[in-house]
């Protein structure tokens, strides 16, 4: 594959993601399975009482204009997830950064109008759509030689319905996507420096952005550490490595210290988590392997297929076509990664995922609760899309082949599932 060849691919792929997100955010109901509500609620009251909204606090779902406008939304439209008047908030424990940004899509239109809710679906749809050239780019840096990865790691978006399913919806998970593409960007810049204050200030810009925006991406600050601590003993300079450290500290510190006294003030803790509803009391307090098997099989699984009320496609499709992308990424056992002495290539990307997924895992397993949705591996994309096709590349003709075979379930469990979820979210 040239490299406008796989440029095209690339293309292509965007646009299939983008017709995809389009759709989704003005077709599927409102409100939609991911505790959509309860994220617009948020943008809501944000905007009308410029303060994040408190755990718990009761809302309403209705077009009364006598309630206050900070406490209502729209009732429930459409075969989405049906809202009783009263409500009350649950996502208020997140942090404030998605809900800011979407807010000047809000106010485009008058209150209590289901155009609201569109036109921040749609902001949120561009955001996660921004994803995607994030794995052309990420690939392209890192195997610059093989225009094969460039096109076969931006293919594997197209394929999940998940992904143009979930992130068209009203929630900060189409922030976290984009904030973890640009983090493994930043990541590579930064393994590519010398700490000094330009250093500090793009490791703290990206730590203070992650912490900002959900905790599935509060790996970004740990791997930033670490990638810190290898260019210490890479250029062991004291003077500047001391600045580069307190300069990013300082710039992460100031985003994220507001939200931690807001917590402080209200929860009496640095990150409220609020508790667990009721229905999550069978993942509750499972055994290590239970929780472990569970939690892989529910994120792999939710990844392609998203938390949609359609029919879901077969899961032993989706199983078939995982299981060929984990052995594409056994390609860097072929050569070691560990040995190479280079992270800027494909071995930095493979420490990145392998170090981001047990992050995650540990910060869950840490609740109790062993779920681990496929939304929260959306900022891992980028890293995903491109060890499996990095890793299946160094394998030679044999690993292009397993790669285009494991995208073969994909595609078929694809073809099932996107037209029964267009059906469901038209109304068929």
């Amino acid at each position: 594959m040239g490299s406008r060849l796989a440029t095209i691919v690339a293309v292509l792929a965007t646009i299939v993601v983008a017709a995809q997100l389009i759709f989704f955010a003005l077709f599927q109901p409102v409100w939609s399975p991911i505790d959509e509500f309860n994220h617009f609620f948020y943008v809501n009251y944000l905007s009308y009482a410029h303060r994040p909204p408190l755990y718990f606090m009761p809302y309403q779902a209705t077009l009364d204009p006598s309630v206050p406008p900070e406490l209502s939304i729209p009732p429930s439209f459409g075969r989405g997830v049906s809202t009783p008047r009263q409500q009350y908030v649950t996502e208020s424990i997140q942090p404030p950064g998605y809900y800011l940004l979407v807010v000047p899509a809000f106010v485009t239109s008058s209150h209590g109008s289901y155009r609201q809710v569109y036109v921040v679906r749609l902001a949120t749809a561009g955001l996660a759509l921004l994803m995607v050239p994030c794995i052309f780019i990420l690939a392209r840096l890192v195997v610059p030689r093989s225009p094969w990865v460039w096109g076969a790691a931006g293919v594997l978006p197209a394929l999940s319905r998940g992904y143009t399913f979930n992130l068209s919806q009203v929630t900060n998970d189409g922030l976290a996507a984009l904030v973890g593409g640009i983090s493994i960007l930043m990541a590579l810049w930064l393994l590519r420096r010398r700490l000094d204050w330009r250093w500090g200030v793009v490791a703290g810009l990206t730590a203070g952005v992650a912490l900002v925006t959900k905790v599935t991406v509060y790996y970004v600050p740990v791997m930033l550490a670490a990638i810190f601590l290898v260019q210490l003993r890479r250029r062991p300079k004291a003077i500047q490595a001391t600045a580069a450290g307190l300069i990013s500290a300082v710039i992460a510190g100031l985003f994220f210290l507001p939200w931690a006294a807001f917590n402080l003030k209200h929860y009496h803790a640095i990150v409220s988590t609020g508790h667990a509803p009721p229905n999550l009391a069978p993942y509750t307090n499972l055994p290590l392997p239970d929780a472990l098997k569970l939690m892989v099989e529910l994120g792999s699984l939710k990844f392609w297929y998203g938390e949609s009320l359609a029919p879901a496609p077969p899961n032993w499709l989706i199983a078939a076509g995982v299981a060929g992308l984990v052995l594409c990424t056994a390609g860097f056992l072929v050569v070691p990664f560990w040995r190479e002495r280079s992270l800027e290539s494909g071995a930095g990307v493979v420490v990145w995922l392998v170090g981001g997924l047990v992050v995650l895992f540990t910060l869950i397993l840490a609740t109790h609760v062993a779920v681990l949705n496929g939304r929260y591996l959306y900022p891992l994309f980028p890293a995903i899309a491109v060890a499996s096709a990095a890793g299946a590349d160094r394998m030679g003709r044999a690993g292009h082949w397993l790669f285009a075979v494991s995208l073969v379930p994909l595609a078929i469990a694809l073809a099932i599932g996107l037209p029964a979820a267009i059906r469901w979210s038209h109304g068929g």
